[in-house]
């Protein structure tokens, strides 16, 4: 069991109310606590991580293996067809010519998902649910789903069934870093960026072997392995959340 980060003990975590539980579990969703917890801490645990963002990155002067995860329950559906928002080819080549190339479409970009979302729970609200609400998690957020998720099930979330998919965070990337390179390929390159907002971390890829991976990716950019898995959280959506 992981200890919690620097985090007030008094917080009062959101649970869903009963009505909003059963009618999430119902519809196979698995509920699961965030406790404030962050990256460093799962590395001290032994839990396996791998990142190509700079070591000491900071957000705002505050390093990003040191940012919690937020306080709270929160659901996912970790069925395969269902984990990830419903996504579309935006990024300017035209699909067929993809298809006859044999390669899989590309996903949409940040806005384009984040639109799908918004068109798939309006309002970030759930049909039918009172008080629940769909969020882009944080990469604190999704790493402890993620692992909290392979403790309780032994199945890896963003593995082998999800096609080793990444998942968009909106944990925002300030610093230098490698970037996704080649025009051919999906090798990563060490490549230079200015100081810009325009990437957020991506978390995915968990492999076996290696891990959960931890990465960066543009916001205006697509491809396939660049999905959207959101959050179920409960209560209303708030500026603060």
């Amino acid at each position: 069991m992981l200890e919690q980060s620097s985090v007030s003990s008094s917080v009062e975590k959101p649970h869903f109310s009963d009505q909003a539980r059963n009618a999430l579990t119902k519809r196979g969703f698995v509920i699961y606590e965030l406790t404030g917890i962050t990256l460093s801490d799962h590395r001290r645990a032994g839990q396996k991580m791998w990142s190509n963002y700079y070591e000491g990155d900071t957000i705002q002067g505050n390093p990003i293996d040191e940012r919690p995860s937020r306080i709270s329950e929160v659901a996912i559906h970790p069925d395969s067809n269902k984990l990830f928002v419903s996504s579309v080819n935006d990024v300017g080549k035209d699909k067929q010519s993809i298809q006859e190339e044999g390669y899989p479409l590309p996903k949409g970009s940040f806005v384009t998902q984040e639109n799908i979302l918004e068109s798939k729970y309006p309002s970030r609200r759930l049909r039918g649910i009172a008080d629940v609400h769909a969020e882009i998690g944080s990469a604190p957020d999704v790493v402890e789903v993620v692992f909290s998720h392979y403790e309780q099930t032994g199945e890896r979330l963003l593995g082998k069934p999800y096609g080793f998919a990444y998942t968009r965070t909106e944990t925002p990337v300030l610093g230098n870093r490698y970037i996704l390179g080649g025009e051919e390929d999906a090798f990563i390159v060490p490549e230079v960026v200015e100081l810009r907002q325009d990437q957020t971390i991506i978390v995915g890829s968990f492999d076996e072997k290696y891990g959960l991976g931890i990465d960066n990716f543009p916001k205006g950019q697509a491809d396939y392995f660049v999905e959207l898995m959101p959050l179920v959280f409960p209560g209303k959506l708030t500026q603060e959340s």
